[in-house]
């Protein structure tokens, strides 16, 4: 019978290999997977085409076609049909036929377990006697001896048990994660046609295992947020000691609190990066002269705030409708005063002002809000520039320049003339030495515990970061800043409070996330999304931060990469509108734990929202 069997296998897939070849490559998860291939091999991003690269081939060895040129060929109709060597597949059905007798004995050691119930079953029916029990149970060991009785009902029993382990899930198929790894990499470029083919290719793999939906597809490989569970409570990141004070430094400053530090001897760094600065500058703050307790306590609200009123309606029409020349680019802006000397990477400028070293981005954000959409330019008085961005809907998008290339205006203007303030400096003038605006305001205390003031998404659930995202900040700001002064200055940044991502693992040198990490930003995206719900107006600071491990400039850099990264997929995968989120590396300028060696809590990303320091309100 095993023999029978063999021969019967070996024979259909002999037949099998004489399938044509135009049958293969009709199969529709090849054909996406090529034409994602071909459409990335015409761009210009090296990841992207590896990635289509991997996908396409990941589908030829499912179709037994490992080599790349033989399976370009079979997806083109190229290719043409070789008879399959009989020599070869004729040798190893013999060298396999001594295994199955070696098996045939230990499908009826199997079989007795359920004869040997069967008896009991009579036995129970009747209420007997106690004393008849024994009597039932003897036959079960007479029944092991009949062995030779049940081996014609070996087949059945012996294959059934066998379907269920068969099932692998959906998410550990190689053509499926090629095919996703793919996609992301595609969604985290700049061409939208290899974004759409990925995307194709993906949703084609979807669908070949029987799953129809993008969204279900994404959730399933960690690339969007599941259906809701039940919320759980927050776990807090470190149990209060009853009646212990938090840890400060010399000056009173209370010190970060590290879950899962990786480097126990390190000392923790003060939790206000402010304060981080005051200490690499070798300057001691000093002592507060009295209590944070008995400061003026925080602003209730985000109006409560805000020293300035809302802008004038007409200020904000100005900034949109103001008459301007078009221009086909936006040109090289003035360098700053402070920049005078600095270092090009690409279109990042690395400055250094004092002992600190910067990484400022002229224009920064505008190729990710214009993404796919019709864009145009204008230069206005000044020597300030204007983005306007047109969505589909009819959406526009509006972003106004300093001559340094600063952001001093964004509005959003709704299909129904509706106009959403989300940055709006109402002075672009600014002072030569680009000095930090935290230099005229005295230090800043925490006046809340460090777990008030900092939330680790991976330990708090999205309901938690909502609430705490949407909390105003602990102090009066004393004037509406540009954005960027905002990302320069550590004494206003600290006014806020930060979510940080702690769960995201950036690759040592690497600014892209795998697939398995983009799941990790769902709590955060959907706390995001309620609050515009409720404000389309925010506007959120992602920061990028490195350990201390590799040179203060390429730490820099990549920490900037990280960032945005990050608000990439926040837009990508979660729809967040880019326009809401605004982006900054810091390297490893800010540790957590003061180590030169590696630590994971240094490498991190850091959410804050920034909306009350950068528009007077809505109009």
């Amino acid at each position: 019978m095993q023999l029978k069997r063999l021969l019967l296998t070996t024979t259909s897939l002999c037949l099998l290999s004489l399938l044509p070849l135009p049958a293969l490559a009709q199969d529709a998860g090849l054909t996406a997977a090529y034409n994602a291939y071909v459409e990335a091999q015409s761009g210009d991003d090296p990841d992207a085409k590896a990635a289509a690269e991997a996908a396409f081939l990941a589908e030829c060895q499912r179709l037994g076609t490992p080599d790349l040129q033989q399976c370009i060929a079979i997806a083109t109709g190229a290719a043409t049909v070789e008879p399959p060597a009989p020599p070869a597949e004729e040798a190893a059905p013999p060298a396999e036929e001594p295994a199955p007798p070696a098996e045939e004995p230990a499908p009826p050691a199997e079989e007795p377990a359920p004869p040997a119930e069967q008896p009991a079953a009579p036995a129970e029916q009747p209420a007997a006697p106690a004393a008849e029990a024994p009597a039932a149970e003897q036959p079960a060991a007479p029944a092991e001896e009949a062995p030779a009785a049940e081996q014609p009902a070996e087949p059945a029993p012996a294959e059934q048990p066998a379907a269920p382990a068969e099932q692998p899930s959906p998410a550990s198929d190689p053509a499926l994660i090629a095919a996703f790894e793919a996609y992301v990499s595609a969604g985290s470029g700049g061409d939208a046609n290899a974004k759409a083919a990925a995307e194709a290719a993906f949703l084609s793999e979807c669908n070949r295992l029987g799953i129809q939906s993008l969204d279900e597809c994404l959730a399933l490989m960690g690339g969007a947020p599941a259906p809701a569970a039940p919320a759980e409570p927050a776990t807090p990141t470190e149990p209060a000691q009853p009646g212990e004070a938090p840890p400060t430094d010399q000056s009173g400053q209370p010190l970060e609190v590290v879950p899962d530090q990786e480097t126990p001897d390190a000392p923790a760094a003060p939790v206000l990066d402010s304060a981080k600065d005051a200490e690499g500058a070798g300057a001691e703050q000093p002592a507060p002269a009295q209590p944070p307790a008995a400061e003026v306590p925080p602003p209730a609200t985000d109006a409560e705030a805000q020293t300035q009123a809302p802008p004038p309606a007409e200020e904000v029409e100005a900034a949109v409708a103001t008459e301007g020349t078009r221009v086909d680019q936006l040109p090289a802006p003035e360098a700053p005063p402070a920049a005078q000397e600095a270092k090009k990477d690409g279109d990042r400028l690395i400055i250094n002002i004092g002992i600190q070293i910067n990484i400022f981005t002229p224009y920064k954000d505008r190729d990710r809000i214009g993404r796919g959409d019709e864009v145009y330019y204008e230069e206005l008085d000044n020597g300030r520039y204007r983005q306007t961005v047109i969505r589909p809907d009819g959406t526009r998008v509006v972003t106004v320049w300093n001559r340094y290339g600063e952001i001093i205006r964004r509005v959003k203007v709704l299909p129904d003339g509706t106009r959403i303030i989300l940055v709006f400096s109402p002075d672009d003038r600014r002072d030569d030495d680009w000095r930090d605006p935290g230099d005229d305001l005295p230090p800043f205390y925490l006046p809340i515990p460090v777990d008030d003031y900092v939330l680790y998404s991976e330990r708090s659930d999205e309901d938690d970061i909502e609430r705490f995202l949407s909390e105003p900040p602990l102090e009066k700001a004393a004037r509406v800043y540009t954005v960027d002064e905002v990302k320069r200055s550590a004494r206003i940044r600290d006014t806020v409070r930060r979510v940080e991502i702690g769960d995201l693992t950036f690759e040592t040198g690497s600014a892209q996330l795998g697939r398995d990490q983009v799941g990790s930003l769902g709590k955060v995206a959907e706390a995001m999304k309620k609050i515009l719900a409720r404000n389309p107006g925010e506007t959120f600071l992602i920061e990028g931060h490195t350990d201390a491990v590799g040179s203060d400039e390429s730490n820099l850099v990549l920490s900037d990469e990280r960032a945005g990264t990050i608000a990439d997929l926040l837009t990508e995968f979660y729809d967040i509108p880019p326009e809401n989120l605004t982006t900054q590396g810091y390297g490893e300028r800010y540790l957590k734990v003061e180590t030169d060696g590696a630590e994971r809590a240094n490498r991190r990303a850091t959410v804050r929202r920034i909306t009350s320091l950068v528009s007077g309100g809505q109009s």
